[in-house]
């Protein structure tokens, strides 16, 4: 999801996701070498637990 509404971009865990940030992760290839793969593997995990 890419938004610039603020009521969208809420506050996650502790952390506020901006719309420039998404746009970042639009642009990579992969996300493996974000944080030494976490957040690659967090998000996986997010998109399990929503199925």
């Amino acid at each position: 999801m890419y938004t610039e509404d603020p009521q969208q971009l809420a506050d996650l865990h502790g952390f506020q996701v901006h719309g420039a940030f998404y746009e970042f992760l639009a642009e990579r290839d992969d996300w493996t070498d974000l944080a030494r793969g976490e957040f690659d593997r967090a998000m996986a995990r997010v998109m399990r637990e929503q199925e």
